[in-house]
Protein backbone atom coordinates (compact mmCIF):
# COMPACT_ATOMS: atom_id res chain seq x y z
CA UNK A 1 0.00 0.00 0.00
CA UNK A 2 1.19 3.46 -0.72
CA UNK A 3 -0.58 5.69 1.88
CA UNK A 4 -2.00 5.08 5.23
CA UNK A 5 -4.22 7.47 7.25
CA UNK A 6 -4.67 6.91 11.09
CA UNK A 7 -8.45 8.28 11.71
CA UNK A 8 -9.64 8.87 15.20
CA UNK A 9 -13.09 7.23 15.96
CA UNK A 10 -15.27 7.37 19.07
CA UNK A 11 -14.37 7.08 22.25
CA UNK A 12 -10.23 7.11 21.54
CA UNK A 13 -10.67 4.29 18.98
CA UNK A 14 -9.14 4.82 15.59
CA UNK A 15 -9.24 3.04 11.94
CA UNK A 16 -6.39 2.66 9.17
CA UNK A 17 -7.82 3.97 5.98
CA UNK A 18 -5.46 2.46 3.37
CA UNK A 19 -5.18 3.29 -0.30
CA UNK A 20 -7.12 1.03 -2.74
CA UNK A 21 -11.41 0.71 -3.33
CA UNK A 22 -12.22 3.02 -0.02
CA UNK A 23 -10.42 -0.52 1.74
CA UNK A 24 -9.66 -0.13 5.29
CA UNK A 25 -8.22 -1.73 8.65
CA UNK A 26 -9.69 -1.82 12.15
CA UNK A 27 -6.57 -2.65 14.73
CA UNK A 28 -9.17 -3.43 17.84
CA UNK A 29 -11.03 -6.12 15.91
CA UNK A 30 -8.43 -6.79 13.24
CA UNK A 31 -9.98 -7.28 10.54
CA UNK A 32 -9.91 -5.47 6.85
CA UNK A 33 -13.01 -4.39 5.81
CA UNK A 34 -14.58 -1.90 2.49
CA UNK A 35 -16.78 1.27 3.01
CA UNK A 36 -19.62 1.35 0.68
CA UNK A 37 -19.22 3.50 -2.04
CA UNK A 38 -20.86 6.48 -2.86
CA UNK A 39 -24.27 6.10 -4.31
CA UNK A 40 -24.15 7.97 -7.11
CA UNK A 41 -20.58 6.09 -8.05
CA UNK A 42 -21.62 3.15 -10.68
CA UNK A 43 -18.21 1.38 -9.15
CA UNK A 44 -15.75 2.03 -6.93
CA UNK A 45 -12.89 4.96 -7.20
CA UNK A 46 -9.47 4.25 -7.33
CA UNK A 47 -8.03 5.67 -3.85
CA UNK A 48 -4.43 7.38 -4.45
CA UNK A 49 -3.96 8.63 -1.35
CA UNK A 50 -5.69 9.71 1.94
CA UNK A 51 -4.57 13.09 4.44
CA UNK A 52 -5.76 13.65 7.70
CA UNK A 53 -6.20 17.78 8.13
CA UNK A 54 -5.57 19.01 12.13
CA UNK A 55 -9.61 18.84 12.41
CA UNK A 56 -9.34 15.23 12.00
CA UNK A 57 -11.19 15.13 8.43
CA UNK A 58 -10.36 13.01 5.94
CA UNK A 59 -9.33 14.09 2.21
CA UNK A 60 -9.18 10.98 -0.14
CA UNK A 61 -7.54 11.41 -3.65
CA UNK A 62 -9.24 9.14 -6.23
CA UNK A 63 -9.71 8.73 -9.89
CA UNK A 64 -12.94 9.58 -9.79
CA UNK A 65 -11.67 13.33 -7.95
CA UNK A 66 -11.28 14.28 -4.09
CA UNK A 67 -13.96 13.21 -1.60
CA UNK A 68 -13.73 14.71 2.22
CA UNK A 69 -15.24 12.52 5.15
CA UNK A 70 -16.02 13.51 8.87
CA UNK A 71 -15.59 10.11 11.13
CA UNK A 72 -17.06 12.23 13.29
CA UNK A 73 -20.64 12.48 11.84
CA UNK A 74 -22.62 9.16 10.92
CA UNK A 75 -21.55 7.29 7.32
CA UNK A 76 -24.80 7.33 5.21
CA UNK A 77 -26.20 3.87 4.78
CA UNK A 78 -27.94 4.06 1.50
CA UNK A 79 -31.43 1.87 0.70
CA UNK A 80 -31.90 1.82 -2.86
CA UNK A 81 -35.96 0.65 -4.69
CA UNK A 82 -35.75 -1.29 -7.61
CA UNK A 83 -38.70 1.24 -8.68
CA UNK A 84 -40.20 4.34 -7.43
CA UNK A 85 -42.23 3.62 -4.35
CA UNK A 86 -44.60 6.40 -4.75
CA UNK A 87 -45.92 9.12 -6.89
CA UNK A 88 -45.60 11.62 -3.84
CA UNK A 89 -42.93 12.14 -1.39
CA UNK A 90 -41.84 8.97 0.50
CA UNK A 91 -43.01 9.41 4.06
CA UNK A 92 -40.90 8.39 6.91
CA UNK A 93 -41.09 7.94 11.13
CA UNK A 94 -39.74 6.08 13.30
CA UNK A 95 -40.53 3.37 16.22
CA UNK A 96 -37.86 1.44 18.60
CA UNK A 97 -35.13 1.54 16.35
CA UNK A 98 -37.08 0.35 13.28
CA UNK A 99 -38.15 2.68 10.19
CA UNK A 100 -41.61 3.12 9.04
CA UNK A 101 -41.48 3.41 5.40
CA UNK A 102 -44.84 4.73 3.67
CA UNK A 103 -45.40 4.70 -0.18
CA UNK A 104 -47.70 4.03 -2.40
CA UNK A 105 -49.98 0.97 -3.33
CA UNK A 106 -48.52 -2.12 -2.42
CA UNK A 107 -45.54 -0.14 -0.96
CA UNK A 108 -48.06 2.02 1.17
CA UNK A 109 -46.68 0.91 5.02
CA UNK A 110 -43.59 -1.11 5.41
CA UNK A 111 -41.12 -1.67 8.32
CA UNK A 112 -37.89 -1.90 8.44
CA UNK A 113 -34.58 -2.75 10.70
CA UNK A 114 -31.66 -0.93 11.66
CA UNK A 115 -29.67 -2.68 8.78
CA UNK A 116 -32.71 -1.84 6.33
CA UNK A 117 -34.01 -5.38 6.14
CA UNK A 118 -37.98 -5.02 5.88
CA UNK A 119 -39.67 -6.91 9.02
CA UNK A 120 -43.23 -6.12 7.85
CA UNK A 121 -45.43 -5.21 5.33
CA UNK A 122 -48.73 -4.15 6.28
CA UNK A 123 -50.09 -2.60 3.07
CA UNK A 124 -52.34 -5.05 1.73
CA UNK A 125 -53.47 -5.39 5.48
CA UNK A 126 -54.37 -1.75 5.41
CA UNK A 127 -56.33 -2.11 1.59
CA UNK A 128 -58.07 -4.72 2.42
CA UNK A 129 -60.06 -2.71 5.22
CA UNK A 130 -60.40 0.16 2.93
CA UNK A 131 -64.11 0.59 2.22
CA UNK A 132 -64.16 1.69 -1.11
CA UNK A 133 -60.73 -0.66 -1.99
CA UNK A 134 -58.29 2.33 -3.31
CA UNK A 135 -55.23 0.63 -4.07
CA UNK A 136 -53.26 3.64 -5.44
CA UNK A 137 -53.69 5.41 -2.12
CA UNK A 138 -50.31 7.23 -1.31
CA UNK A 139 -48.85 8.30 1.65
CA UNK A 140 -48.74 11.94 2.60
CA UNK A 141 -48.01 12.20 6.00
CA UNK A 142 -47.43 10.14 9.31
CA UNK A 143 -48.15 10.50 13.12
CA UNK A 144 -47.57 8.90 15.80
CA UNK A 145 -50.18 8.51 18.83
CA UNK A 146 -48.71 6.10 21.10
CA UNK A 147 -45.45 4.06 20.32
CA UNK A 148 -48.32 0.90 18.68
CA UNK A 149 -51.22 3.26 17.50
CA UNK A 150 -50.47 5.60 14.21
CA UNK A 151 -52.16 7.61 11.91
CA UNK A 152 -51.25 8.01 7.99
CA UNK A 153 -53.44 10.71 5.87
CA UNK A 154 -52.94 9.90 2.13
CA UNK A 155 -54.70 10.98 -0.95
CA UNK A 156 -57.54 8.35 -0.57
CA UNK A 157 -58.56 9.34 3.55
CA UNK A 158 -57.00 8.93 6.58
CA UNK A 159 -55.88 5.09 8.54
CA UNK A 160 -55.82 4.72 12.13
CA UNK A 161 -53.45 1.80 12.82
CA UNK A 162 -51.92 -0.33 15.90
CA UNK A 163 -48.48 -1.87 14.49
CA UNK A 164 -48.91 -4.48 17.76
CA UNK A 165 -52.31 -5.71 16.68
CA UNK A 166 -52.65 -4.97 13.01
CA UNK A 167 -56.05 -3.31 13.46
CA UNK A 168 -56.70 -0.75 11.07
CA UNK A 169 -59.33 1.58 10.73
CA UNK A 170 -60.31 4.21 7.43
CA UNK A 171 -61.64 7.54 7.31
CA UNK A 172 -63.01 9.05 3.97
CA UNK A 173 -65.33 11.81 2.59
CA UNK A 174 -69.07 10.91 2.73
CA UNK A 175 -71.70 12.99 0.45
CA UNK A 176 -73.69 14.30 2.56
CA UNK A 177 -72.24 13.98 5.65
CA UNK A 178 -70.56 17.22 6.85
CA UNK A 179 -69.03 15.78 9.86
CA UNK A 180 -67.06 13.65 7.93
CA UNK A 181 -63.60 14.55 6.03
CA UNK A 182 -64.72 17.44 3.67
CA UNK A 183 -62.20 15.67 0.81
CA UNK A 184 -59.89 12.14 0.70
CA UNK A 185 -56.35 14.13 0.09
CA UNK A 186 -55.39 14.99 3.15
CA UNK A 187 -51.57 16.84 2.75
CA UNK A 188 -50.79 16.48 6.76
CA UNK A 189 -52.26 15.82 10.27
CA UNK A 190 -50.87 16.94 13.62
CA UNK A 191 -51.31 15.90 17.43
CA UNK A 192 -50.83 18.58 19.64
CA UNK A 193 -49.34 18.03 23.45
CA UNK A 194 -53.75 17.82 24.67
CA UNK A 195 -53.70 14.48 22.20
CA UNK A 196 -56.30 16.57 19.81
CA UNK A 197 -55.74 15.59 16.18
CA UNK A 198 -55.26 18.41 13.17
CA UNK A 199 -55.59 17.63 9.85
CA UNK A 200 -55.13 19.29 7.22
CA UNK A 201 -57.07 18.68 3.54
CA UNK A 202 -55.99 19.61 0.72
CA UNK A 203 -57.73 23.34 0.23
CA UNK A 204 -60.15 23.00 2.55
CA UNK A 205 -58.29 25.00 6.03
CA UNK A 206 -57.75 23.49 8.82
CA UNK A 207 -60.01 20.75 10.81
CA UNK A 208 -60.00 19.08 14.00
CA UNK A 209 -60.88 15.27 14.06
CA UNK A 210 -62.26 13.06 16.76
CA UNK A 211 -59.98 9.94 17.03
CA UNK A 212 -62.88 7.52 18.52
CA UNK A 213 -65.91 8.54 16.27
CA UNK A 214 -63.46 9.96 13.35
CA UNK A 215 -66.00 13.16 13.01
CA UNK A 216 -64.55 15.97 11.97
CA UNK A 217 -65.16 19.85 13.18
CA UNK A 218 -63.51 22.78 10.68
CA UNK A 219 -61.98 25.46 12.67
CA UNK A 220 -61.25 27.75 10.19
CA UNK A 221 -61.53 28.12 6.20
CA UNK A 222 -58.46 31.08 5.59
CA UNK A 223 -57.69 34.20 6.64
CA UNK A 224 -56.87 35.91 3.20
CA UNK A 225 -59.18 37.27 0.69
CA UNK A 226 -58.97 37.30 -3.35
CA UNK A 227 -61.58 38.26 -5.30
CA UNK A 228 -64.35 38.51 -2.37
CA UNK A 229 -63.19 34.52 -1.95
CA UNK A 230 -61.57 33.79 1.40
CA UNK A 231 -58.15 31.72 0.03
CA UNK A 232 -58.25 27.92 1.44
CA UNK A 233 -55.35 26.86 3.13
CA UNK A 234 -52.85 24.24 2.50
CA UNK A 235 -50.77 23.47 5.81
CA UNK A 236 -48.14 21.15 4.76
CA UNK A 237 -46.15 21.10 8.35
CA UNK A 238 -47.13 22.17 11.88
CA UNK A 239 -45.51 21.83 15.11
CA UNK A 240 -45.93 23.07 18.96
CA UNK A 241 -44.10 25.43 21.26
CA UNK A 242 -43.45 25.12 24.73
CA UNK A 243 -46.63 27.31 25.43
CA UNK A 244 -48.70 25.36 23.21
CA UNK A 245 -49.54 27.62 20.49
CA UNK A 246 -48.58 25.99 16.78
CA UNK A 247 -47.07 26.92 13.77
CA UNK A 248 -48.26 25.85 10.34
CA UNK A 249 -46.94 26.16 6.90
CA UNK A 250 -48.78 27.15 4.60
CA UNK A 251 -47.60 26.32 0.48
CA UNK A 252 -48.78 29.73 -0.63
CA UNK A 253 -48.95 32.03 2.87
CA UNK A 254 -46.05 31.09 4.59
CA UNK A 255 -46.32 30.90 8.60
CA UNK A 256 -49.59 30.75 9.70
CA UNK A 257 -49.90 30.86 13.83
CA UNK A 258 -52.50 29.97 16.45
CA UNK A 259 -52.59 31.34 19.86
CA UNK A 260 -53.62 28.85 22.51
CA UNK A 261 -54.77 31.17 25.10
CA UNK A 262 -57.01 33.24 22.77
CA UNK A 263 -57.85 30.77 20.07
CA UNK A 264 -56.87 33.31 17.20
CA UNK A 265 -55.33 32.87 13.91
CA UNK A 266 -53.09 35.23 12.55
CA UNK A 267 -50.19 35.46 10.07
CA UNK A 268 -47.02 36.53 11.84
CA UNK A 269 -44.45 36.78 9.49
CA UNK A 270 -46.20 38.71 6.76
CA UNK A 271 -45.24 41.85 6.95
CA UNK A 272 -41.38 40.55 6.77
CA UNK A 273 -42.05 38.04 3.97
CA UNK A 274 -44.97 39.78 2.34
CA UNK A 275 -47.36 37.79 0.10
CA UNK A 276 -47.05 34.72 -2.29
CA UNK A 277 -44.33 33.06 0.53
CA UNK A 278 -43.49 29.01 -0.03
CA UNK A 279 -43.13 26.85 3.08
CA UNK A 280 -43.21 23.57 3.47
CA UNK A 281 -41.77 22.80 7.15
CA UNK A 282 -41.58 23.79 10.28
CA UNK A 283 -40.04 22.46 13.64
CA UNK A 284 -39.36 23.02 17.35
CA UNK A 285 -35.64 23.38 18.38
CA UNK A 286 -34.35 24.83 21.73
CA UNK A 287 -37.63 26.21 22.53
CA UNK A 288 -38.49 27.43 19.31
CA UNK A 289 -39.97 27.25 16.09
CA UNK A 290 -37.97 27.28 13.00
CA UNK A 291 -39.01 27.42 8.97
CA UNK A 292 -37.14 28.18 5.80
CA UNK A 293 -39.51 29.62 2.95
CA UNK A 294 -39.08 30.63 -0.43
CA UNK A 295 -40.47 33.99 -1.92
CA UNK A 296 -42.44 32.80 -5.22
Amino acid sequence: TKSIAKVPGPNGSYTLWLNGQLDAFDPASNIFFQYKKPLLLPDYPSVKGNYVSPDNWVWIMTDKGLYVYNPQRQIFNNHVFNSPITSQSVVLNSVKNNLLVCGQSSSLFSLYDSNQNQINDFSNLLFNKHPSKKTPAAALALTKETDTKWWMCTTEGIVKFDLASGNNKWFEHKEGDSTSLPRNFVNHLFFDSKKKLWIFPWREGIWQMDTLSGKCTRIIDGLSVNAGMKKKLIIADAAEDEQGNIGMCDEDEGIMWYERETSIFSKPCAHHSGTGVHTTSIYRRNGSLCSLFNKR
